[in-house]
């Protein structure tokens, strides 16, 4: 065997982990997770499967903890500073899980913020509750400057490739 052939059977023995690898059936109800997102088949309104790529439960409780860290290492900044270092976590994370089928997720992340968002203030302010009723969602997209933009970008090519 030459040099070349026995580096690459290493580097493949290295990659393919057998306790770390293993196959899934989509089909059969099956469910895999890969950077960051879970990968599972559905039925779409015509009956036709496809396969949904949501963001892990655990990175959604991750960006909940980031948020929440990031209000408590500001506490005492003025309010334009903490939207800033709260946008700049959510801005990230936003942009990472913008593909695939992360709506109904970004709604709950985004509400779970809002709410953080509001008791961080109303805890300034050294008033009881999250100010659910006390501000708008206007208001606090708008004159606080809180990061929306929770979008999905869906990928299209240009041109269909050629054949």
């Amino acid at each position: 065997m030459t040099k070349a052939s026995i580096s690459l059977q290493e580097l493949r023995r290295k990659i393919y982990r057998k306790e770390k690898t293993k196959v899934v059936n989509l089909r059969e109800g099956g469910c895999f997770s890969f950077l960051g997102f879970d990968f599972r088949l559905n039925k779409n309104r015509e009956g036709k499967n496809y396969v949904s790529k949501t963001p892990r439960k655990k990175k959604r409780q991750e960006i909940g903890k980031r948020v929440k860290a990031a209000l408590k290492a500001i506490w005492n900044k003025p309010l334009n500073e903490a939207m800033q270092a709260v946008n700049s976590v959510i801005r990230g994370w936003v942009n990472y899980f913008r593909i695939g089928n992360s709506n109904s997720t970004f709604n709950n992340v985004r509400d779970y913020i809002e709410k953080k968002v509001r008791k961080f203030v109303m805890r300034r302010k050294k008033l009881k509750g999250f100010g659910g009723k006390k501000w708008s969602r206007e208001e606090i997209y708008q004159k606080w400057g809180l990061y929306n933009e929770y979008r999905i970008t869906y990928i299209r090519p240009k041109a269909t490739p050629a054949r």
